[in-house]
């Protein structure tokens, strides 16, 4: 019985480093294939990413439901591996679906602008978070989200420290987001006083949410692919 599991388990692991590799690929062929076309046609580089539903918000929505499923994926594995009593899991693994739920919502509002309807429909007619320091007024949607993602987080590091991959990756992820959040709800007469403001107001901020976005979702498939090579021992034991 064990042998077809193992072959199973065998082809998940490979499409999991597939799956890792493509979207390595994708990230890092996606601003160079735009900064060749900004140089052949002529336009300057930022401006490509000033447009609405252009091709990094579009992947980086694809990118968002990916993480999501990734961590859909770690929860389902991590039922079986309890059903086939496998020591040494997480005490919390509902916490999967937070980040599965949180996900989704990442990408929808990539395709919808979630936080920004927020800003101009709730937080700024409720005259909530107005006077923050360098804070765009109201624009806290995405403060509140990242601070709600990193304490939900500290229940998923025992999951992450069992495979290191995933604990670092994760915290450089934490880490880049940090800053394009901090970048994307900065008021514009600050932005605007900073040295190669377009820079930061445009390609910075959307490759930079690419790529913590890219090492959320290698940190998750870490998790799934250690998860997998625990399920044939599972499998097999009476």
């Amino acid at each position: 019985m064990s042998a077809p599991i193992e072959l199973i388990t065998q082809a998940g692991r490979r499409q999991v480093r597939r799956a890792a590799a493509a979207f390595a690929a994708v990230n890092l062929l996606l601003p160079l294939a735009l900064l060749i076309y900004a140089r052949t046609s002529q336009q300057s580089f930022w401006q490509l990413f000033r447009v609405e539903d252009g091709p990094s918000e579009w992947f980086s929505s694809v990118q968002c439901v990916a993480i999501a499923l990734v961590a859909w994926a770690n929860l389902a594995l991590d039922r079986m591996l309890r059903r086939a009593r496998t020591p040494g899991l997480a005490a919390h693994a509902w916490v999967w679906w937070v980040f599965a739920v949180g996900f989704l919502v990442a990408g929808l509002d990539e395709r919808f602008g979630l936080h920004e309807l927020l800003r101009d429909r709730v937080f700024r007619p409720a005259g909530l978070f107005q006077d923050l320091p360098w804070l765009s007024p109201g624009d806290a949607g995405l403060w509140l989200a990242f601070f709600g993602g990193l304490a939900f987080a500290a229940l998923l590091l025992p999951e992450l420290r069992r495979w290191p991959p995933a604990l670092a990756l994760f915290a450089a992820a934490a880490a880049l987001s940090l800053g394009v959040v901090m970048i994307d709800s900065l008021d514009d007469a600050t932005l605007r006083q900073w040295p190669w403001w377009r820079f930061w107001d445009y390609p910075f901020e959307e490759i930079g949410e690419l790529w913590a976005q890219l090492l959320f979702l290698l940190s998750f498939l870490s998790v799934l692919h250690g998860r997998l090579g625990q399920l044939v021992p599972a499998r097999a034991t009476p």
